[in-house]
C-alpha cells in the first residue's frame, strides 16, 4: 500500500511526497502538475483501482493575487500515483471567476493573497463572492460522498472592508466516481 501527504503554498504546484511503508518513511516533496492555491487538498485513493483522486482549490496566480484563491474547487484523476492528472473537473465555483477545467502552472513563485475576500470590493461580483474549501471525502459503494466549507460574501458600502458575510455552510455532495473520469451518464 502505498500512502500519500499533499503540501500546498500559494503560487505552487501542489508537492506529494510519498511512502511505500504505510507512512514510517517518506521520499522528498517533489512539484507535480496542479495548479494550487494556498488551501486543503484532498487525495484518496480510490477503492478497487490503484487510481488517485485529488480535490483542491485550482487557482491560477492572478486569482490568488486578487482574493480569488479558494473560488473554485476541482478535482482531477491520476493513474499512476501522482506522476500525471487526467480528467480534470469542476466541483464548486464562485461567479466572477473564469470556467477553467485544468490550470496549468505557472513558474513556482510565492504569491501573496489579499485574503479570504479580494481586497477591491468592486471585484465582488452583483451575485456574491463565493469561497469553496476544506473537501473531505469518503467513498462508499461507487459514490464520493464530498463535504466542503462553502462561504458567500456580499458588497457592503456601510461596512469598512466594503464587503459583509453572508453565510457560512458545510456542503455534502455526493457524487458518483464515474463522474470524476468524465462519464456525466
Amino acid at each position: 500500500m502505498s500512502c500519500f501527504a499533499s503540501l500546498s503554498a500559494p503560487g505552487i504546484d501542489t508537492a506529494l511526497p510519498g511512502s511505500d511503508d504505510e507512512g514510517v518513511h517518506w521520499s522528498l516533496t517533489e512539484l507535480n502538475s496542479l495548479a494550487s492555491s494556498r488551501s486543503e487538498v484532498l487525495l484518496l485513493r480510490l477503492p478497487g483501482t490503484a487510481d488517485l483522486l485529488c480535490i483542491w482549490n485550482q487557482a491560477s496566480a492572478e486569482e490568488i493575487r486578487t482574493g480569488f484563491y479558494r473560488s473554485r474547487l476541482s478535482s482531477a484523476i491520476s493513474r499512476d500515483s501522482g506522476q500525471t492528472w487526467q480528467c480534470f473537473r469542476t466541483l464548486a465555483a464562485s461567479a466572477g471567476i473564469g470556467s477553467a477545467a485544468r490550470i496549468e502552472p505557472g513558474p513556482a513563485e510565492w504569491l501573496v493573497s489579499s485574503g479570504a475576500v479580494p481586497h477591491d470590493p468592486e471585484l465582488i461580483p452583483p451575485q456574491g463572492f463565493r469561497s469553496v474549501r476544506a473537501p473531505r471525502a469518503s467513498v462508499e459503494g461507487g459514490t464520493v460522498f464530498l463535504v466542503f466549507d462553502d462561504r458567500l460574501y456580499g458588497r457592503d458600502a456601510s461596512s469598512p472592508r466594503g464587503w459583509k458575510h453572508l453565510y457560512m455552510r458545510h456542503r455534502l455532495r455526493a457524487v458518483p466516481v464515474a463522474w470524476f473520469y468524465g462519464q456525466d451518464g
